[in-house]
This record gives structure tokens, sequence and C-alpha cells, in this order.
């Protein structure tokens, strides 16, 4: 919800009604991204995609979401127009997922918009 709040309220190309997120009560879910991972917040038109992931501490760093992070940085890669990949953890483990996807960007030579925010829905970082 942090996710798309801050899309909703910072991001004024974005229409809310596009946003799909995957929530229990959704009815369209987020579509499939390369690799088969579903994100937790996905907005696509003509000229941007958004998709969102939030973590918890202890699931920020792990094999599966090293996985995702690299899918959802492909997917953003090969869109044709602005892409931005949004995070969001506690404020305290802001720095380790900033550090994460500044390598994972790095070592893939990704180059798309990484916005991480903290559990206040603030982007903390930028990278």
């Amino acid at each position: 919800r942090r996710i798309h709040s801050y899309m909703c309220e910072c991001m004024s190309f974005v229409q809310p009604e596009y946003i799909l997120v995957d929530t229990p009560d959704s009815i369209c879910k987020p579509p499939k991204v390369t690799n088969n991972f579903h994100p937790d917040v996905y907005y696509r038109n003509a000229d941007v995609l958004i998709i969102g992931e939030a973590k918890t501490i202890n699931d920020i760093d792990t094999k599966h979401s090293r996985n995702q992070y690299i899918s959802y940085l492909q997917e953003c890669q090969f869109f044709h127009g602005k892409a931005y990949l949004i995070v969001s953890s506690s404020w305290t483990a802001s720095v380790m997922f900033k550090n994460l996807l500044k390598y994972i960007k790095r070592i893939n030579n990704f180059t798309t918009t990484v916005i991480v925010l903290s559990e206040a829905g603030i982007p903390v970082l930028t990278i």
C-alpha cells in the first residue's frame, strides 16, 4: 500500500485507476513479468512502466528476492520508455536495500531508476 500511495501522491503522470496491486482483495492482480515473477505493484502505459516490491528486513537478501529484483530490473530495462523499480521496507533496512540493488544494477549494467521507500512511504534513496 505504501508503494501505491507514493505513486498516487508523488508521480503526477500516474493514472491511479491503472495501478495493479497484489492484495487478497484485488480483482486484477499484477501480471507475471520476466522469469514468471509477480510484482506487488504494477503500472504500465505507453510511456511509463513502474514495478513495485515490498520486503521485510528478513526477506530483502534471499536468493528468491535477488532473482525477483533481477527479473524486475530486466523487465524495466527492456521497456521502451521510462521505467522505475520502487522498493519498500523498514527505515533500518533501506541502506541494505540500496547497497544490494546498487550492486545488482552495476553487475548487470541496468540503468533503471530505483526508488527506495521507508515504511512511512517516504523516499529515502534513489539509485
